[in-house]
């Protein structure tokens, strides 16, 4: 049996029925006398269905491509006149860009008519940039700002802010500027407010990241169990609230046997303490290849403290940035020693002396390591 050829367009005809969705496969086999398999295969080929979308595109209109491009080479045409006038006169002694934008003001000022998107084109230069330098509006009020800003006494105008600034203009001439574009106008004019002291002494910051530098890594690694005494130490540092302040407490825990082997109490949680819990560890016995646990905490960043460690040959760890598991021993035992001392309920009820609280830390460190119960024990 012979197979039928059908034309081209017949079969455009077909997929552009289908493809209009009101029409299925059965109904246009029926209507057109063909199979179903038939025209689902035409319909799903991709080379006719481009065809199909190619043909059914709308061709735009000659007139309207001749009017662009009119529009586009009129355009060229004025500004390039334009420029060479002026590159002929020598007027503006400045770059070659700033000259452009001159002459295209210039020719869209002496071209009503002409589109300004096309000769903004023919020139190269953008839209906005076009815009920007025509507005010379905002430069008068800038001038005006200033004069109003001089008027201000001084102490207002040198010492204080934009925002002030903002407020006192309001306040005394009725008129209302952001306090960003004050900001802006003082800067361009050294009318800035003096500068406060500096937060931080000269060089803190320098001093901050050369001790940033070669930061100890998770040595610990939340390996809580040693099998010898003095082999791996945790520490950090909590602090209680007292009638005198605040009592802060640097305590260090061996991981043998949970027991605290070390403690120092301070009213300051400076390098201080941390060098002298160093020191009071050179009590407990030798420390060089000690492994010495702590937290993120400032205090182990000094450059002293740092130096101490490597002096007397102990490896330092510390846990990770803002990840208080790391040093989980530590905040379960202060923990402890905040709930079974009593110092919870003195808390809620009325706050201890600076030395009765101390007294309360000791006598729990002293029954901690003596008398409770431990499960590493």
């Amino acid at each position: 049996m012979e197979r039928r050829q059908y034309a081209l367009d017949f079969k455009k005809q077909v997929v552009l029925k289908y493809r209009k969705g009101v029409f299925g496969y059965k109904r246009l086999a029926h209507e057109f006398g063909l199979t179903r398999d038939l025209v689902r295969s035409w319909c799903l080929n991709p080379r006719l269905n481009m065809s199909t979308l190619m043909g059914n595109k709308k061709k735009k209109k000659k007139s309207d491509i001749s009017k662009k491009e009119y529009e586009n080479a009129r355009a060229a045409a004025a500004f390039w006149e334009t420029y060479a006038k002026m590159l002929e006169e020598e007027i503006a002694k400045q770059s070659k860009k700033k000259m452009k934008k001159a002459a295209l003001i210039k020719c869209i000022n002496n071209n009503s008519t002409l589109n300004k998107r096309s000769a903004c084109r023919a020139a190269g230069i953008s839209k906005t940039a076009y815009y920007h330098e025509k507005s010379d509006k905002k430069k008068e009020e800038d001038e005006y700002i200033i004069g109003l800003l001089k008027q201000l006494p001084t102490e207002i105008l040198n010492k204080r802010g934009s925002k002030a600034k903002a407020k006192e203009l309001y306040k005394r001439f009725r008129i209302v500027v952001n306090h960003k574009r004050i900001e802006r106008i003082c800067r361009e004019n050294e009318l800035l407010a003096n500068n406060r002291r500096r937060k931080h002494p000269k060089g803190y910051y320098k001093q901050q990241k050369e001790s940033q530098k070669e930061i100890p890594q998770n040595i610990l690694n939340r390996d809580f169990d040693s099998d010898e005494p003095m082999k791996k130490l945790c520490s950090d540092v909590t602090y209680f609230k007292t009638t005198d302040g605040w009592l802060y407490l640097s305590a260090v825990l061996d991981l043998h046997r949970r027991k605290i082997v070390s403690y120092i109490m301070s009213k300051h949680n400076d390098e201080k303490l941390a060098l002298d819990t160093i020191e009071s560890l050179r009590e407990t016995g030798e420390l060089k290849g000690l492994l010495f646990h702590t937290d993120h905490g400032s205090i182990y960043f000094g450059i002293e403290f740092r130096k101490k460690i490597k002096e007397y040959g102990i490896v330092q760890s510390m846990s990770r940035r803002g990840n208080c598991w790391d040093n989980a021993c530590m905040e379960h035992f202060f923990g402890t020693l905040k709930v079974e001392s009593g110092y919870d309920e003195c808390l809620n009820k009325k706050l201890m002396s600076y030395e009765n609280t101390k007294k309360l830390i000791e006598d729990f460190i002293n029954y901690y390591n003596n008398e409770r119960i431990q499960k590493k024990s």
